[in-house]
This record gives structure tokens, C-alpha cells and sequence, in this order.
């Protein structure tokens, strides 16, 4: 039986990670926080939402180029990026959930003009992304972040919430998670202010392990996360589950030797 050289075994281990929540919690951003992150940078973002003008602070340093998923060619591109990635070290797919819906349209642009895709086009598109899960598995030379809406499963009747999954299609809001080191739910709610005419606040926090039905799993070292984390960054994440970073500015930098 072959001995795996365990000395050499995490020397360039990558960040798998996958950000989950309810839509408008704050997982495009948390995401795009990567770019604060030198060892995550240069970042390659794959859109298949358009929702990006809460990120557009993180574009406008220079260090993210985003690509706006539409065709075949942008899957394939997508794919050999994560294997092939040149000088790009992180890979962010936005979002999971809205990969399938993408998938379905390319399907119908190769033929298929019905108005509702046809049960062997969600077959198509539900194959599509287990492919491209077991790639960033098995073959990522980059950092991968995807990110996914949540979705709960509710019973009939008691309304009561049983479960709550990432949101992908057919069985894999219960298989994706395998595919990655981290699977976090992303929480958020408004705060208050104690102060009379001051807006509120907004507080996140990250569920790192399963409990009370939602879906989660951290595989740092000894759960350096714990079993929340508050006020989550891809910094803060990164440490956990690589080690030491080195945060950059939220500004465009013009030496490019401190990006090197």
C-alpha cells in the first residue's frame, strides 16, 4: 500500500469554501472581502447574478476580474481557470444556486427552444455542476469560495423549518457540502441604535458546525472557527484554515511588487 508523504501533504493545500444564507445577507460581500487578502489575490469572479454594486468598492482595487457567466465557453473558461490558473490564486463562483438556472439557459441556446426546460435539461444541468464539484475537488490549483442561497425545508403541517441546505438542484443541497473544507451559514440581522435618529446596524455572523437544522462544517485544525464566527471576513477564515495573512488596503495599489 503506497505511504503518502505527509511532510509535503498540506504544503499547497487550497481553501475550499462555500457561503450559504438567505438572499440579501451579505455572502457576495463577505466573499469579495478575498480581495483584502494578499495571498487570495489575484481573484477570478465568476457572476452568474448580477447583483455586483455591493462589491464594487473590492473591483475598483484592481485585484478581482470579473466574468459574467453566459455561455458553454465561460463554463469551459471557468474550469480551466481552476485547474490552469496562471497568475490567478482564487477562483469565487456567485453564485452556486444561480449556476443551475445559467446551465439550463446555455442548454436551450444549443437547441432546445422550449419555453420550459425538459426534464433531461435539469438533468443536464444537475450532472454539469457535480462535474464541475468533483473538478474543484480533485484537480483546483486555486482557492475556491463559492456562494448559494439557502433552502429550507419546511413541514407541511406545522410550517415548522426542519432543515435548511444550501439551495442547489435536486440532491445536491444534501451532496455539495462534501466538496468542500468549509460550509458556512451566513446569519444577519438589523441592530438598533441606542442613539435617537441614527440608522441601524447590521450584525453577521457566521454558523460553522450543524445545529439547530442548518446545515454546516468547518474542518480547520482543531475548529479554530469555533461554532459561530461574528462579524466573518475571508481574513478572518483564511487564518483559521490556512494560517497568517497579510490584509491589503481597500484600495487600488499601484506597486505591484506588494501584490507579488
Amino acid at each position: 500500500m503506497p505511504v503518502l508523504d505527509t511532510s509535503k501533504m498540506f504544503a499547497d493545500w487550497k481553501l475550499k469554501v462555500l457561503l450559504y444564507g438567505r438572499s440579501g445577507s451579505g455572502k457576495t460581500y463577505l466573499a469579495a472581502t478575498a480581495a483584502l487578502v494578499k495571498e487570495l489575490c489575484p481573484i477570478y469572479w465568476f457572476a452568474t447574478e448580477r447583483g455586483m454594486l455591493s462589491i464594487k468598492t473590492f473591483i475598483e482595487t484592481g485585484r478581482v476580474r470579473v466574468c459574467t457567466g453566459v455561455s458553454e465557453a465561460d463554463l469551459v473558461a471557468l474550469q480551466n481557470v481552476i485547474a490552469s490558473p496562471g497568475k490567478i490564486k482564487t477562483v469565487i463562483i456567485d453564485s452556486l444556486s444561480e449556476l443551475h438556472a445559467l446551465i439550463l439557459r446555455v442548454q436551450q441556446a444549443k437547441g432546445n427552444h422550449e419555453d420550459t426546460p425538459s426534464r433531461n435539461d435539469f438533468r443536464t444541468g444537475h450532472d454539469r455542476i457535480l462535474k464541475l464539484l468533483r473538478y474543484i475537488d480533485g484537480h483546483a490549483t486555486v482557492h475556491v469560495i463559492a456562494t448559494a442561497n439557502d433552502q429550507p425545508l419546511i413541514d407541511g403541517e406545522t410550517g415548522r423549518v426542519l432543515s435548511i441546505d444550501p439551495d442547489m438542484a435536486g440532491k445536491l443541497s444534501f451532496r455539495t457540502g462534501r466538496y468542500f473544507d468549509g460550509v458556512y451559514y451566513l446569519n444577519s440581522k438589523s441592530v438598533a441604535s441606542l442613539v435617537p435618529g441614527r440608522a441601524p446596524t447590521v450584525s453577521r455572523w457566521l454558523q460553522v458546525q450543524s445545529y439547530d437544522g442548518i446545515t454546516a462544517k468547518d474542518r480547520s485544525p482543531e475548529g479554530k472557527l469555533g461554532s459561530t464566527l461574528v462579524d466573518p471576513t475571508m481574513s478572518k477564515i483564511y487564518t483559521a484554515l490556512v494560517g497568517p495573512c497579510v490584509e491589503l488596503p481597500a484600495t487600488r495599489i499601484d506597486d505591484a511588487s506588494l501584490l507579488a
